[in-house]
């Protein structure tokens, strides 16, 4: 964790930067989810996503949501996945994981083929690097990514905007 803390300062300070020079009110759901994925995204993996005063949302947080939103609709819709009305939801759900796989399976090459860091993918990658044949195989490596960032930006962003809220409903 203490490797980490640099990364979480870096990724508040432009946070607060970024309220600093707001000419109106801050949309903090929105920004809460941008400081989490920074912030996994660099702690976790040396990756950005682009920083916290992107306009928009990343790619990859669009394919992450939109992964999300599907799975929760055919849970509580039960369907079989047979009709045909699901057809094009699936095609984009497919594309939406694909476009995941593809974006993590590009990070994890570079970094195997340029080692560097202290991050989680570098400890993932170590094994494969010197050799030990019971390394983690990149696919898992990639499934363990994609998970961290689903499990932790959802979780921590609604932690922390829930957070800001009861500090300003009372100081």
């Amino acid at each position: 964790m203490r490797g980490y803390h640099a990364v979480m300062v870096g990724v508040t300070d432009d946070l607060v930067r970024h309220w600093d020079t707001a000419t109106g009110p801050v949309d903090v759901d929105t920004d809460m989810t941008k400081v989490t994925l920074e912030t996994i995204g660099l702690a976790g993996f040396g990756q950005t996503f682009g920083g916290v005063g992107r306009t928009g949302t990343h790619p990859f947080a669009d394919a992450m949501i939109g992964v999300a939103r599907y799975t929760l609709i055919r849970t509580f819709l039960g369907s079989d996945g047979s009709g045909l009305l699901w057809r094009p939801a699936e095609a984009r759900n497919r594309r939406r994981i694909g476009y995941l796989h593809r974006a993590v399976d590009d990070v994890i090459a570079q970094r195997s083929e340029q080692p560097s860091g202290a991050d989680l993918l570098a400890v993932m990658l170590r094994d494969e690097r010197n050799g030990d044949p019971n390394a983690i195989d990149r696919r898992n490596i990639r499934e363990q990514v994609v998970t961290f960032m689903f499990a932790g930006h959802e979780t921590t962003s609604s932690a922390l905007s829930l957070a800001l809220y009861y500090l300003s409903s009372d100081p």
